[in-house]
């Protein structure tokens, strides 16, 4: 069974090295934990105008110690998931089991906009105002963050965009503003290929905003058009709907490594899986014949995918084929995850007939996680 919290708790008080904190809200999603810290506080209009000394200190209150108590929380969660016998109290305020919480994700929420300053935080790398050990979250006004709800239908988006940004928001240089990303996210899923940490260039998206600016203005002026969406194949569409029907353990984990395949790569994939089909349509009687296409991922990547189809007449060597399928989707040394997916060409009730995260281990290369078979 999935794990998803319908009342989020807030005001959670909890202990870190002798001291008492408070988290705002913490909320459970499967195997998410996603953990918000709201600051009340108000950007000063000498602040705006880029007085030193304000700014240092709305960028302390607003988004250097919120950063630091959500990821203080977060390596509490993550001591508790190890052994829930570290601390009963804070066991009983929270209504799930920790050993099926995976994944944790950070987010600020301001009351105010500072200025875009909160979206390009490496702006302060020269002026020694950041902490050295500074692990920062995505930090957005509380605009923005209703935006994002509002913009995003599906919980996997949600969590995927926000885990994005959590990446990005130490690797890779962005001009632009929170609303920026969201528009770069419409055509891209925040898949911007092999940029590294390393290249020091700036990505300049202000102006990616326009598509949502147009819906929200239209809106507001009582002019109904049509919202724009992340351009996702129908087919990654269908299987995200039908994990979150299943409530399969560890869906939104297997849908946000699917989100990391770019909307090109997407469309790649199923032109292909269509020739696939046809090929296993033809040669399914023939041993050894193509019924598997895995994708490589980059280097900078750890996760992979592999797809198989078979037919009803060889149905009964799926699990073969899956083996072999994982082998080969877990073997390059940076691959971490890989989702197997296997689906039956001769059934339309189902956009999959079998999906799984695996994971590679010393005992079992193979070691399969999150399996459904519906």
């Amino acid at each position: 069974m999935a794990i998803i919290s319908e009342t989020p708790v807030s005001g959670v008080k909890w202990d870190f090295d002798g001291r008492q904190y408070e988290t705002d809200l913490v909320t459970f999603i499967d195997s998410h934990a996603l953990i918000i810290e709201a600051k009340s506080q108000r950007v000063s209009k000498s602040a705006l105008r880029g007085a030193p000394d304000r700014i240092k200190r709305h960028l302390k209150e607003i988004l250097v110690e919120p950063s630091i108590q959500s990821y203080r929380f977060q390596q509490k969660l993550e001591k508790l998931k190890l052994n829930v016998q570290s601390d009963k109290d804070l066991i009983a305020k929270l209504p799930i089991d920790f050993s099926n919480i995976h994944k944790f994700i950070r987010v600020s929420v301001s009351l105010e906009d500072f200025a875009s300053l909160q979206s390009n935080l490496h702006l302060f790398e020269q002026t020694g105002w950041l902490p050295d050990d500074f692990i920062p979250c995505p930090t957005m006004n509380l605009a923005d963050f209703e935006t994002l709800f509002d913009f995003l239908e599906h919980p996997v988006q949600i969590i995927h965009y926000l885990q994005r940004r959590t990446e990005l928001e130490g690797d890779i240089r962005f001009i632009g503003d929170e609303l920026d990303f969201m528009g770069l996210y419409i055509t891209t899923l925040l898949n911007v290929g092999d940029i590294t940490t390393d290249d020091q260039s700036e990505i300049i998206i202000t102006d990616m905003s326009a598509p949502l600016d147009k819906y929200y203005m239209s809106r507001d002026q009582g002019i109904i058009i049509e919202k724009p969406k992340p351009k996702i194949s129908q087919l990654f569409k269908e299987i995200f709907h039908k994990l979150e029907e299943r409530s399969t353990a560890r869906w939104t984990e297997i849908g946000t490594i699917l989100n990391r395949f770019s909307p090109a790569d997407q469309l790649k994939l199923v032109k292909y899986l269509k020739t696939l089909k046809k090929i296993v349509e033809k040669k399914w009687k023939q041993e050894g014949h193509k019924n598997t296409t895995i994708y490589n991922p980059p280097a900078s990547s750890e996760y992979a995918l592999s797809f198989v189809l078979y037919k009803n007449e060889n149905a009964k060597d799926r699990d073969k084929f899956i083996g072999h399928a994982s082998n080969i989707g877990l073997e390059p040394d940076h691959v971490k995850y890989c989702i197997i997916i296997a689906k039956n060409i001769d059934m339309d009730d189902s956009p999959y007939h079998f999906i799984a995260l695996a994971e590679p281990s010393n005992d079992n290369p193979n070691n399969e996680h999150a399996t459904d078979k519906p």
